[in-house]
């Protein structure tokens, strides 16, 4: 009796875990789809002009790994309109995630110096902690 009762908690244990993993991943893909339809909704709203909007919707799917190839083309548009540190820190997200580190670091660096043409006394540690991240991405890639 003790061994089925022992057989019977574990069951109950394992559907309540999978249960909760499936809960879970259900509502982060709504959380994903937020994130699309809310920076597809910003970037309709947006100006033609609007190079910060472009920037900023396509960041937020690249953050989230979602509707990349959207987020390519807004990142694209968002250069064309003007280069930004913003943007072209993005782009570089962008390839990061897409495990291009040395197109990474390219955009990283271009980041930086449009940031410094701004301000000299710029802070470039996050933009430096995103390099070193790129470059161990590539050692572990050759």
């Amino acid at each position: 009796m003790k061994f089925n009762e022992s057989l019977n908690n574990k069951l109950v244990a394992a559907m309540l875990l999978l249960t909760t993993i499936f809960a879970s991943s259900g509502a982060y893909a709504l959380s994903d789809d937020k994130v699309v339809t809310k920076a597809r909704q910003s970037v309709e709203e947006a100006g033609p002009d609007d190079w910060q909007t472009y920037a900023k919707a396509a960041e937020m799917c690249i953050q989230k790994s979602v509707n990349m190839k959207e987020a390519a083309k807004w990142l694209d548009h968002s250069l064309e309109i003007k280069e930004t540190p913003l943007n072209l820190r993005v782009k570089g997200d962008y390839y990061l995630k897409n495990r291009l580190p040395r197109k990474a670091i390219n955009y990283y660096i271009k980041s930086m110096d449009a940031a410094r043409k701004i301000d000299f006394y710029f802070d470039a540690s996050d933009l430096q902690r995103r390099i070193a991240k790129a470059k161990k991405m590539q050692k572990k890639l050759v």
